[in-house]
């Protein structure tokens, strides 16, 4: 018989086999580890890892300081019936432990608030070529953001679900005015009333900060301070706060890429893009927005789903969008959605050669909501989007003509005579569109709207006056385009008196405007000083009280206009324009205007 058999000794129990329990507490082995105690029992001396691994482990030492500090049960018995009860606690130990959990919680949340605010004395933006530090966290599900379940549950982008749904944290920090110093909290509170009352000149886009929370992103306040550089001053304090507040600016910019899209940063850009001149320009602006910008906005945009707002709004009734409340926040959407595509859509048509726009809407704001629809739910800032809305609609029909001009391989009259059909309508529609804006009580931008609307009309007169002539493929034969080229050329003088005769009585200031716009605030000075070069009949119009005030408005506006002035007074009028008067002048019949227009 085989002596395995006869072997009756009971083996050890084997310690894999034992069920291991989680300790309430854990030795600093498994603290690095981020993870408890695993023991056999409740008396051991070593953790089970520390005890495979062969390490130290402070388990009982742990033990013993903790049930050091938990109180103790006396026991003041004198009798058999008393014998047992608990007559009271240890209460220095329980004062003890108190205090303890206390400075440690205290710590706890002083080294949080560090981490989540902690800045450099001497901000990395103001190093060349310096960013922010930043770092993707991959945790195992114990440590996900709070944000991450809102994120998960909205519209966002597929790419940012599964960042989020991976636990790959948005590290990106902003650079904040307030907690680099540039200003303080009750300041900025200042700077924002201030921000309110200037914004709503041009644009009420202040009406989409109604969260408060909103307020208190670094890219929304470094934008809100920096629209409002214009009110500063020449003084050294002025500007070195002027130039941290644009290094601050640069170096957000830089980060924005890798950063999470939000409303916060969407509405910081569109104010940027409404920010009037500092000042402390070294040149005038030559775009409708700051290189970039609207690229930026459009894709954060797209990033929120913000265009599925639109699609949304379109399956209910105007009625339960007015009245309901649990639509308000898509109210909200649609206006930062309509605020963007507009701000585009004037970017695209002051770019374009043709005034045409690429950022159109298969549903603009007027199939959604009626102007009456809007007045019930008083809000400047959809007001403002309405008439917008119908003067984009409008432009687009003289853009189409205009293009299918200048792109013909053939002088084409009939389509010259849709041009000029358009300009007609554009004309009866304009007259009434101004009427109608000036009747809004309500809305502060009024006087902006016009007079982006009577800049539009002065830049169609002068692409159609040049490019109708000139940028035809065909052999020019100069009689042929000569009527229509002097006839939009005079009605663009008369657009550049109309601006002239508005800038000097509207209560719109220049400085307030949007920079681009005071950047084309010098075009009918130029043109009505070299118009008189080339007709001396209007030297009384340069020479009006009007004119002079004009001049004066413009000298007064930004520190670089006085000698944007001199250079403008000391120019010439282009040589076609020279040549073609000269041309007529030597004829020996020479129409006048009017005979020009009616032969179109």
């Amino acid at each position: 018989m085989d002596d395995r058999g006869a072997n009756t000794e009971i083996s050890p129990p084997n310690p894999k086999r034992m069920h291991r329990k989680k300790a309430p507490f854990a030795c600093e082995a498994c603290q690095k580890r981020k993870s408890r105690c695993e023991v056999f029992s409740a008396t051991s001396d070593v953790c089970h890892r520390c005890d495979l691994l062969g390490t130290e482990c402070t388990l009982a030492a742990l033990r013993g300081s903790i049930q050091s500090a938990i109180p103790t049960r006396t026991v003041d018995g004198t009798d058999g019936s008393d014998a047992g009860r608990s007559s009271g606690l240890n209460a220095d130990a329980l004062k003890v432990l108190v205090e303890h959990i206390d400075q440690r919680t205290s710590e706890i949340v002083r080294l949080l608030h560090n981490k989540s605010h902690s800045t450099s004395s001497t901000p990395p933006f103001f190093s060349p070529g310096a960013v922010s530090a930043r770092e993707d966290g991959v945790g195992d599900g114990d440590d996900i953001e709070p944000e991450v379940w809102e994120l998960l549950h909205h519209s966002n982008g597929v790419a940012l679900q599964v960042m989020t749904g991976l636990n790959i944290h948005d590290r990106t920090s902003f650079h904040d005015p307030v907690l680099n110093g540039v200003l303080s909290e009750l300041e900025f509170d200042n700077v924002c009333l201030q921000f309110s009352t200037h914004i709503r000149q041009t644009s009420p886009v202040d009406a989409l900060l109604a969260d408060p929370p909103l307020l208190r992103h670094p890219f929304l306040r470094c934008a809100i301070v920096h629209f409002m550089s214009f009110a500063r001053s020449s003084s050294l304090e002025d500007t070195v706060a002027h130039r941290k507040v644009e290094a601050m600016m640069l170096a957000n910019l830089n980060l924005l890429d890798d950063a999470n899209p939000s409303p916060a940063t969407l509405i910081g850009l569109l104010i940027l893009c409404l920010s009037p001149a500092s000042g402390f320009e070294r040149r005038f602006q030559r775009s409708y927005a700051p290189p970039g910008i609207i690229a930026r906005a459009s894709s954060i945009a797209h990033g929120l789903g913000l265009e599925d707002a639109v699609e949304r709004a379109r399956q209910e009734s105007e009625k339960d969008l007015v009245e309901a409340t649990c639509f308000q926040p898509l109210i909200v959407k649609l206006a930062l959605f309509y605020t963007l595509l507009h701000q585009s859509a004037w970017s695209d048509i002051y770019l374009s050669p043709s005034l045409s726009n690429r950022h159109t809407a298969s549903s603009p704001l007027t199939s959604i909501l009626s102007l009456g629809s809007i007045r019930k739910l008083q809000s400047p800032l959809l007001i403002h989007l309405y008439y917008e809305s119908t003067l984009l609609a409008q432009i687009a029909h003289m853009s189409t003509a205009l293009q299918r001009v200048r792109t013909a391989s053939i002088f084409d009259r009939p389509r010259h005579m849709v041009l000029k059909h358009r300009m007609e309508e554009y004309d009866t529609f304009i007259k009434q569109w101004r009427i109608d804006v000036e009747q809004e009580q309500s809305l502060e931008s009024k006087h902006f709207l016009v007079l982006n609307s009577i800049f539009l009309e002065c830049l169609m007169c002068l692409k159609i006056s040049t490019d109708a002539g000139t940028l035809l493929p065909s052999p020019i034969v100069i009689e042929d385009r000569m009527p229509f080229r002097m006839a939009f050329g005079e009605r663009m003088i008369g657009c550049m008196r109309q601006l002239v005769s508005f800038i000097t009585s509207s209560p719109l200031k220049l400085s307030h405007a949007p920079s681009f716009f005071l950047t084309l605030s010098f075009l009918p000075f130029r043109g009505l000083l070299n118009a008189t070069l080339i007709d001396p009949g209007m030297l009384p119009i340069v020479q009006s009280l009007e004119f002079g005030q004009f001049r004066d408005i413009l000298v007064n506006t930004h520190p670089m206009s006085p000698a944007m002035v001199d250079k403008i007074c000391q120019s010439q009028p282009p040589g076609g324009w020279k040549m073609v008067v000269e041309e007529r002048e030597a004829a020996t019949r020479t129409p006048s205007m009017a005979e020009l227009v009616d032969t179109t």
